[in-house]
Parts: structure tokens; sequence; C-alpha cells
């Protein structure tokens, strides 16, 4: 297909637009100064992140969702006091930094300039986990214009992709075996663990002559150096057969190469 025949573009809006990180970070600071506490709020900031993925990961799956997204920073955000020992936060606070704070995100210094180019030739889309109202009221404090915004509050479900690869292999038993993921927040953290799970996949592709093997890399902003170097010739070269899916929520922190 030729770039001339693109009509379109989508935007993951929260893992790539917006700051969240900043914006989840002071309104942590914000609260811990108002009760006296001084933490690590980058760190905490991350963990909620990650809890709040987590909270919705395969929600609508099997029934409607109970919560969107914006339920899910709730629930994470009461784990996280809990996890932390913040009990002096309010219920002021936690709508503050679960509600408030997420709804004010500021987008990247160099998106308003590039979306509103971008537009001149494309319609340009928000895709996202986010729920309607944050991408409307994030839009409106950015002064951005989308097109269209699909969110997967409207379509009901969210982060399904071992569901997806499930459904390639249909009636396939033992489907499992050609899935492998690496979990920065688990125990494929460390460089040996990845250097043996792409000898896996490697002797996995030899032996088995079925479907795909698919490799899924969740929070792979999160991944240690060394993790990241090990996957990298496996990324640039994968072996037969195989496809790879990188999840991160925060690109920049990926490396360029």
């Amino acid at each position: 297909m030729s770039i001339k025949d693109i009509k379109a573009l989508t935007f993951d809006t929260g893992g790539t637009i917006l700051d969240w990180h900043t914006g989840f970070k002071n309104a942590f600071k914000e609260a811990g100064n108002e009760h006296n506490i001084d933490m690590d709020w980058a760190k905490i900031t991350n963990e909620l992140r990650r809890k709040s993925l987590k909270s919705v990961l395969n929600l609508g799956e099997h029934s409607a969702p109970k919560y969107n997204f914006d339920g899910g920073h709730e629930i994470a955000l009461k784990e996280i006091i809990s996890q932390f020992n913040l009990n002096q936060f309010t219920d002021k606070n936690i709508h503050d930094i679960s509600y408030k704070a997420p709804h004010n995100f500021i987008v990247w210094d160099d998106f308003p300039e590039a979306l509103t180019k971008l537009k001149k030739k494309f319609l340009c889309v928000s895709f996202t986990l986010l729920s309607f109202k944050l991408i409307i009221d994030t839009a409106r404090k950015n002064n951005l214009t989308w097109d269209a915004v699909f969110s997967c509050e409207g379509i009901g479900k969210y982060k399904t992709i071992k569901g997806f690869i499930k459904k390639i292999y249909a009636n396939e038993k033992n489907y499992h075996q050609k899935v492998f993921e690496i979990n920065s927040d688990e125990s494929l953290a460390l460089i040996d663990d990845v250097r043996k799970l792409i000898s896996q996949i490697n002797l996995t592709n030899s032996t088995q002559k079925s479907k795909k093997t698919f490799i899924i890399i969740d929070n792979a902003d999160s991944l240690n150096f060394n993790s990241l170097n090990a996957l990298l010739k496996t990324v640039e070269e994968p072996p037969k057969n195989t496809v790879i899916v990188i999840i991160t929520h925060n690109i920049r922190k990926l490396p360029k190469t």
C-alpha cells in the first residue's frame, strides 16, 4: 500500500500523547504535601499506571464491563493507598488523583502543532483505552480537535490480545505452547530469563509446524537495559513464523533502536 492511499491516522492517546507521568506525580505530591508525606512519587506513579492497566486487562472479554478506565484509576489508587500505607489520603485526594488529574493531563509540547499539520492531509482519530470523557476533557484542556474518538469504553472490551490470539488458533489444542509472554513486572525481567525464553521460542519454531508463534512483550518501557538489549536482535530479526506484540505505556522510554 502506498502512503498516498492512507486516509486516516490513529493515535494511542494515553500512551504517547498525554504526559500522564507528570500529571499523576504532581497530584500525588500535592496530596502528600497536604499530609506532610514525602515519598518517591515517581515510583508510585509508575505503580499506579501498572495497576490501572491491570485493572482493565481482558475487561469485557466475557461480559459487559462494570467500569471504564476512570474506574480503573480509582481501583488502582485504592490498592496503592493500601500498599504504601497512605491511609491519610481523603476521598477528595482520591478524586483529585484518580479523576481530576488525568482529565487535566497536558500533551507533549510538540504534539498540537504536529496534529494541526497532519489534519490537513488525514483524518486524525484518538484510539484509546481511556474514557470518552477523559479524551474530551484533555482535548479541551490542550486545544486539540479530534476527527473521531474510538475508545474501548464504546467497544466494551479492553486489552484482549490473548483472546485475539486464541481466536487465531480456533480449536487447536495446546495453542498456549505457541504463546510466550515477557512482563517486566513479573519474573521475566532478568536477562537470563529473557535469553532462556528466546531459546525456547527458537526451539518451538524448529520442532512445531503449526500456526505462528506469538511473543507478547508487556510493559516494554519498564524492561531493564540488559533485557532490552537481549531482545533487540529477536525484534529486529524475528524467527520464522513469529509475531512480536510490543505493549508500552510510554513510547519515549523505549530505545530508538
